[in-house]
């Protein structure tokens, strides 16, 4: 097995905590109009600008900021095609970020790379006192904070972790970690439901009633670090069957890897394709010289440019010039020198 940091992200890609809340007298966002969700907006920004953390606002579109927002998860799909009442402001350290008025009137996240539960959890819920010392909360004592979500009633938290697991999608090893999850307050699910051959998945906790905040964060720290425990298991697998195995994973490596350095239109079924054998065979059986990716390499290629290729939507999928950008993005991270 080739080291991995004690992050893991060899196969967590990163952590993602968010806490929403809503203020006292609005209606929540689906039943306030235009002028009541601006009047949010101008409160919460006024509310940031009190905070120690200096927050910009960040205009919600398609170009390149926001295409590294959604591949660190901190943006949504939807919020690319701007609605003048939603409104975003991201920490300097682009950590942390507040969303306002998508669901409910604030969400704050905290994204780090690899499994981080705890120091999310705390940088999320400090902002999280501030703006509750700031701002008048709806909060009902029976059952906690208020959401228009009916499953984050109570402690309005979310805890997720995005995933990159081929060694499981290929093993067919997803129901029976699914059926463990749901168990737990937590639920795994596909990045793309129709696609069976993406190994992205997000496993997330759904539920925050009858369970406090400290047991919570402990319960999804522990089945994320079993989890990725199980999915580097299963791609070691695949290497047991001896010689002939390892030469087909790595004679596959080796094209795959030629392809992305040489080609000049990447699709995004090739994408998927090279990043599920990269990481199954640098977990298994890594390889060396100019052939070695480090995890940081592949993190970068799946967050850059498979999470990037699904933000841009279906209709720009497959324009030419989308899949040259791929292209050079993979060239840059593999160390191609762009102008030979």
């Amino acid at each position: 097995m080739a080291n991995v940091s004690t992050r893991q992200t060899d196969v967590i890609l990163n952590t993602k905590v968010t806490i929403a809340r809503n203020l006292e007298g609005y209606k929540f966002p689906v039943k306030l109009d235009t002028n009541g969700k601006q009047e949010v907006i101008a409160i919460v920004e006024d509310a940031l600008n009190k905070s120690d953390i200096k927050f910009n606002r960040v205009e919600i579109k398609i170009d390149k900021t926001n295409d590294e927002l959604y591949s660190r998860g901190i943006t949504s799909r939807h919020l690319y095609y701007g609605d003048p009442n939603v409104a975003l402001f991201i920490s300097a350290s682009k950590d942390l970020s507040v969303l306002v008025n998508d669901g409910e009137h604030i969400k704050i996240s905290c994204v780090s790379d690899g499994i981080d539960t705890a120091s999310c959890f705390e940088k999320a819920n400090n902002l999280a006192a501030f703006i509750e010392n700031n701002l008048g909360i709806a909060y009902v004592e029976s059952l906690g904070f208020l959401t228009s979500n009916i499953e984050r009633i109570g402690l309005a938290l979310n805890i997720s972790y995005l995933a990159i697991i081929p060694g499981l999608v290929d093993k067919n090893g997803i129901v029976a970690l699914s059926n463990t999850f749901e168990e737990n307050y937590c639920k795994l699910t596909p990045i793309e439901p129709k696609n069976k051959d993406n190994p992205l998945y997000v496993l997330e906790t759904k539920a925050t009633l009858g369970i406090d905040e400290a047991t919570l964060v402990k319960m999804a720290d522990n089945l994320v670090q079993q989890f990725a425990v199980r999915e580097r298991r299963a791609r070691c697998e695949f290497v047991k069957g001896g010689e002939e195995m390892v030469e087909k994973y790595i004679n596959e490596y080796c094209c795959q890897f030629g392809m992305l350095k040489y080609g000049t239109l990447f699709s995004r079924s090739r994408m998927i394709d090279a990043s599920s054998i990269f990481y199954i065979v640098q977990s298994a059986h890594p390889m060396e010289g100019e052939l070695n990716l480090t995890w940081e390499q592949l993190s970068s290629m799946v967050r850059e440019c498979i999470m990037s290729i699904l933000g841009f939507g279906s209709d720009e999928m497959d324009v030419i010039e989308c899949q040259r950008t791929i292209a050079k993005r993979v060239k840059r991270i593999i160390g191609v020198d762009l102008k030979e």
